[in-house]
């Protein structure tokens, strides 16, 4: 029987995924979810967590959440999940929303109390190579020192777009968000008031603002394994829940891809099929946020460029 555990406990955590997918090269991404309950039973987490836990039994997903307490909540605790591929959360976007439903039929909220956050991890590997680039540019001569070099300076390259991302978007991510309060996940600039002009900025300042030792941003680096996105507020409404991972998804590959001109919708929106879109998109309207006339420009350093074999090429030829 799963239990709640104290906060951020010792946890083998293991990947879900689908059978036959590429788990070297995929993202894998992890949910926390914190809530809430006004209830005045002696026990009525543990009931709550052995519904949901039923639940997962049932449908072939046993074992997939950790639960843990959180001091910063008034009567709740946090469900976080184990690492999940993106097909994995595809496959069981239903009972995502049906889970949900259980919550807030159990008495449970996470918007309304204004202490809950929804924050995502994604595998810090991710953001690099594949392993199938990597294996090739070894064929072409690149030493393991090299590689490492040139995957850790693409690593840095798409977390960097990441930060620029939500800097330059900063109003229309504070929409999605639904926050009204950031003292967990500030931003760069360090507020929320637009004291600064989102088109003075450039990628100069993203990195001169970033922070190793502070995990209260908006894009949290300072974990070894993951990246951490923290802006979203938590909710209980599936349509808010899927856009705010899904939208944070799609900055990741856009980030990761280093080249393009992008306004808000299309970063947010970028992989999603016309169906998805238009959910998303209706959910943005009832947001208020407007089409961006806004767009930002990832023209990354071509040696980071996954397609750029010239650079691989030309170094190559330099060291022999």
């Amino acid at each position: 029987m799963s239990v709640i555990q104290c906060y951020h406990p010792d946890v083998i955590w293991e990947k879900r995924y689908l059978e036959n997918e590429d788990i070297e090269n995929i993202m894998f991404f992890g949910i926390e979810l914190e809530i809430e309950s006004d209830s005045n039973n002696d026990n009525p987490h543990q009931e709550m967590v052995d519904i949901i836990e039923t639940y997962l039994n049932q449908h072939g997903m046993s074992k997939l959440f950790v639960y843990e307490r959180d001091g910063s909540l008034n009567e709740g605790f946090e469900i976080v999940t184990h690492p999940m591929s993106w097909n994995y959360y595809e496959e069981h976007n239903k009972n995502f929303k049906d889970i949900l439903s259980l919550l807030s039929n159990g008495g449970y909220h996470s918007h309304n109390g204004g202490r809950c956050g929804l924050h995502v991890h994604v595998n810090r590997k991710y953001f690099g190579f594949s392993q199938q680039d990597l294996d090739k540019y070894r064929q072409w001569g690149l030493t393991s020192s090299d590689l490492t070099q040139l995957n850790n300076s693409k690593i840095e390259e798409s977390i960097n777009n990441c930060a620029f991302i939500f800097e330059k978007f900063k109003e229309d991510f504070i929409k999605l968000s639904c926050r009204k309060v950031f003292d967990y996940c500030s931003f760069l600039l360090n507020s929320v008031d637009n004291s600064v002009d989102p088109n003075s900025l450039d990628r100069d300042l993203i990195l001169q603002r970033l922070d190793r030792s502070d995990r209260y941003k908006v894009v949290n680096i300072r974990n070894y394994y993951t990246i951490e996105f923290r802006l979203m507020r938590g909710t209980l409404l599936f349509v808010s829940f899927d856009t705010k991972i899904r939208a944070i998804k799609n900055v990741v590959e856009v980030a990761k891809s280093s080249t393009g001109i992008y306004n808000f919708r299309d970063i947010t929106t970028y992989l999603e099929t016309t169906e998805k879109k238009e959910i998303m998109e209706s959910y943005f309207q009832d947001r208020d946020i407007a089409e961006s006339k806004e767009y930002i420009s990832l023209n990354s350093k071509k040696e980071y460029r996954i397609s750029n074999e010239n650079f691989i090429l030309r170094k190559r030829l330099m060291e022999v």
